[in-house]
């Protein structure tokens, strides 16, 4: 936080409020993250393993056609499906936290849209 720059009225103080109230809160998320970070590689993982015995079913088997659309929703899916459920409810919650945090402080509100966009 040392290269935030303060000379504007209404972020005068900013970086002590971030030592106090943001930082303690990013250094806990940022160790889930980490933690999250290993799970999802083992995901990868495990699902590398599940797509290498689809290819080894793919060349043994006469179905080439269900084998090939097999690999590919495998091959495409995977990565996707790891992220969302290590990674997409997360960032939201660390984009709430620091959104309202920063509106605090600067005297605005902030809530998410009913919609769940924010």
């Amino acid at each position: 936080m040392h290269q935030f720059n303060e000379s504007h009225p209404a972020f005068s103080g900013f970086s002590k409020y971030y030592e106090r109230e943001l930082f303690p809160q990013l250094k806990v998320w940022e160790r889930k993250r980490l933690n999250k970070r290993i799970w999802a590689a083992l995901g990868m993982s495990l699902s590398t393993i599940w797509c290498a015995f689809v290819i080894y079913w793919m060349i043994t088997t006469s179905e080439k056609l269900h084998s090939y659309i097999a690999v590919s929703i495998i091959v495409v899916s995977n990565p996707l499906l790891v992220y969302h459920l290590f990674f997409s409810n997360f960032k939201d919650e660390v984009k709430d936290f620091l959104v309202s945090k920063v509106c605090s402080f600067t005297g605005l509100k902030y809530a998410r849209r009913a919609n769940g966009a924010g």
